[in-house]
């Protein structure tokens, strides 16, 4: 319902901030400024890291070197895991922005891109579904999801696959919404709606073709039931269910029957296909689709997202709980939850049977979620939205108040206890002072606390507070201790100087237990293909280089001469050695 509080301080220049969902321009400030500070950083300035960065951009530095467009590699070998979408992108955006940007860096503006796209698409949908007071509370809503946050600044396919989804969501609510107009008016609910049915099957079937594109099969899984149920709920002539089940099908079926012509090879398809790559991929994944027996993962166990998402999609998890129960007692006054629901459900069960358990593969089911939370925020006990309060400022206050502590520790040396819990952790790091990044941490940390100092209590500061609270949280690691985490995490040092101890005339060079990220963070670095002993070859290569965990370093089972051994600084997992073979 779009209870609409009257109060004397509900002005634009109040000195109480009034969160209520009436629009003016200090919270229009206010609410863009968590946006960028929770968007931007993170997306530059540091190296590609492993598992997803590594090997997305493994996939990126093929099609912009080699031209791999058709056929995705990795490495020097076929990678048909994801469609090329996202790849596509990345490889488009390092092309424009090359001499600009380094190419991760630019890379990662694809990922960017494609949280913008999930944001608008959410805030439309909840627009559409619980009408304008709503839209940008999806949207913090979202920003304050701790696995989100952890997954939407890295070179990641799966964020394709959530702008996708989103949009399909924003098109079947947009049809859900022009079917019962009316009943919404009733219950003052005031969506700004703007076109029809034909427009709700166009984002539709652009949302899905999107996120199959990106994903592949479980797109569909996910998507199509939602439109098919809302046709079957919409219950009118096919004059009207016509425009939105055509292009909600046909757009997806065209775009990807147009991809897999191409990639194919097929007459008049593409010229760069490699033929034996579809097939490989149709083998690995696209056949997936057309076999039922295939729909369920042998490795599925569904219980694990369930209890990922405790922690994973907080603060959203327990408010669309809280949601779901009250609108099961009737006290939503009337609000339909039946379209996120249903789509959470389906989510569920294509996620939960379809894959195999992964963390990413959990990132679509915050999109429902977040619209079911959207939903009961307002209904809210005080006592509970009082304990949210409560708690995102405390913890959110003691985390960042210790990594402020810890920065000053760095620099100053003081307090030393600090300082030799640091350096054992990384060992010879040196931390240097950044103006910007501390005026921007700066900025954003008084922000935070004015938002906190100025809001009215209410449940709507509870989700400003914790998502502002995240947001600086965040900004802090990727700004103050960015240089810090990425000397821990990149692999540029070690590769590089492994690359400059072999001789410029060294041929081949093979590996044995080389990780599929490491084979292209070190082709990114330094340029080399290694020849597999897994699948092998590399048996006339002179070098050799191996990969093994720390506690066998000394361990050398392989005939020949350690030339160079070493690895990150402050890795206690990964060990590498290049051994001259005999």
């Amino acid at each position: 319902m779009e209870n609409k509080p009257h109060s004397p301080s509900n002005g634009a220049f109040s000195s109480e901030l009034v969160l209520d969902g009436t629009p003016n321009a200090v919270k229009t400030f206010l609410f863009f400024a968590i946006c960028i500070a929770w968007l931007i950083p993170g997306l530059f300035g540091h190296d590609p890291w492993k598992y997803e960065e590594a090997v997305s951009l493994g996939v990126i530095q093929e099609i912009v070197w080699h031209g791999h467009w058709l056929s995705p590699q990795i490495a020097g070998e076929a990678f048909t895991a994801r469609p090329p979408f996202f790849y596509w992108l990345g490889a488009a955006l390092v092309r424009v922005l090359n001499g600009w940007l380094a190419p991760h860096d630019a890379a990662r503006i694809a990922s960017g891109l494609c949280m913008v796209l999930t944001l608008y698409a959410i805030s439309r949908a909840s627009n559409a579904l619980f009408g304008r007071r709503h839209a940008r509370l999806a949207v913090l809503l979202l920003l304050g999801c701790i696995g989100l946050v952890m997954r939407a600044h890295e070179i990641n396919p799966d964020l394709g696959f959530l702008a996708g989804y989103a949009v399909a969501l924003w098109g079947v609510a947009h049809a859900r919404a022009t079917e019962r107009d009316r009943e919404l008016a009733s219950f003052g609910i005031t969506p700004d709606l703007k076109g029809g049915v034909l427009w709700a099957g166009v984002l539709s079937g652009s949302g899905i073709a999107l996120a199959y594109l990106s994903r592949g099969g479980l797109a569909l899984g996910m998507t199509l039931p939602l439109v098919a149920w809302v046709a079957w709920r919409r219950r009118l002539q096919p004059a009207t269910i016509g425009p939105l089940l055509l292009p909600a099908f046909a757009i997806p079926f065209a775009c990807i029957g147009l991809w897999m012509w191409a990639a194919s090879g097929l007459p008049f398809g593409g010229g760069s296909a490699d033929p034996s790559w579809f097939s490989a991929w149709w083998h690995d994944s696209g056949a997936r689709t057309l076999t039922i027996s295939r729909w369920i993962d042998r490795e599925a166990d569904p219980t694990f997202y369930l209890s990922l998402l405790s922690w994973y999609g907080w603060p959203v998890a327990p408010l669309a709980l809280w949601a779901s129960w009250d609108a099961w007692r009737g006290r939503l006054g009337g609000v339909d939850l039946s379209l996120p629901a249903v789509a959470f459900v389906v989510g569920l069960v294509c996620v939960g049977l379809g894959t195999a358990p992964r963390e990413a593969s959990t990132l679509p089911l915050l999109l429902p979620l977040a619209l079911l939370a959207v939903a009961g925020v307002d209904h809210l006990r005080r006592g509970a939205a009082s304990f949210l309060d409560w708690f995102g400022s405390m913890t959110f206050g003691l985390i960042c108040s210790l990594l402020w502590l810890a920065w000053v520790a760095q620099l100053t040396g003081q307090p030393a206890d600090i300082v030799a819990y640091l350096d054992q952790q990384l060992p010879h790091y040196q931390a240097r002072f950044h103006w910007g990044a501390f005026l921007f941490a700066l900025s954003i940390t008084l922000l935070w606390i004015a938002v906190v100092a100025k809001s009215r209590q209410n449940p709507r500061r509870a989700v400003l507070n914790w998502a502002v609270g995240l947001t600086t949280l965040w900004l802090l690691i990727m700004t103050l201790w960015l240089p810090y985490v990425d000397e821990s995490r990149s692999y540029r040092r070690p590769f590089m100087a492994l690359a400059g101890a072999l001789p410029s005339d060294h041929g081949c060079v093979a590996s044995t237990g080389l990780g599929l990220p490491q084979r292209a963070l070190l082709e990114y670095f330094s340029g080399l293909h290694t020849q597999r002993t897994e699948l092998l070859r590399g048996q006339n290569c002179m070098y050799m280089i191996r990969q093994t965990a720390q506690r066998h370093r000394e361990d050398l089972t392989i005939p020949g001469t350690i030339v160079w051994e070493g690895t990150r600084p402050g890795d206690r997992d990964e060990w590498y050695q290049l051994i001259r073979l005999p």
